[in-house]
């Protein structure tokens, strides 16, 4: 898998995790909160070859994506949960962890996707075609318009206006 691909997966999986924090006031989603709110704000648009289903009970975007929350708990970025041998004990055992099944956000989780999604509303801000851009870097992983709004929303904290695709305001004569 290309790393643009990966680095796209852990973008989307960063602005569900707060989207769904912010918008249905859930700190604590579990994965398939996280997959299904992926899908129902139609963050991506999979292709063929990613709505295949897969060994992991789920389809091959879906577990791809599912595998960026390992890469973020052994970052810092979500608090890690127990192995399930171990979870009745997790909160004696290990604090500052999360439960079983539970995808949260650590602190420094919370502060990296607010600078990233600052940063991107900032860049479009200044270039209206930035995320014309950033969709285009990985085509087979297609973001949609709904993730680029989500994402502008977010900078924004303001889930009421539509602010992408902007409105294009034709000149009056």
């Amino acid at each position: 898998m290309r790393n643009d691909t990966t680095r796209q997966q852990r973008g989307v999986l960063l602005v569900a995790l707060l989207g769904i924090k912010r918008l249905q006031n859930n700190s604590k989603p579990t994965r398939k909160q996280v997959l299904r709110f992926i899908k129902n704000a139609n963050l991506i648009a999979w292709n063929e070859d990613e709505v295949k289903w897969s060994e992991a009970n789920c389809t091959i975007g879906e577990n791809r994506i599912s595998w960026r929350r390992k890469d973020f708990a052994m970052e810092g970025i979500l608090k890690p949960s127990p192995s399930k041998p171990s979870w009745t004990n997790w909160h004696l055992q290990a604090p500052g962890r999360t439960e079983y099944g539970v995808w949260e956000l650590t602190e420094a989780g919370v502060a990296k996707i607010e600078k990233v999604v600052k940063d991107w509303r900032e860049r479009f801000d200044k270039d209206n075609n930035f995320f014309a851009d950033l969709k285009c870097i990985v085509p087979e992983l297609k973001l949609t318009d709904e993730f680029m709004n989500l994402v502008l929303q977010l900078a924004h904290d303001d889930f009421n206006t539509k602010f992408y695709p902007r409105p294009i305001v034709q000149a009056t004569s």
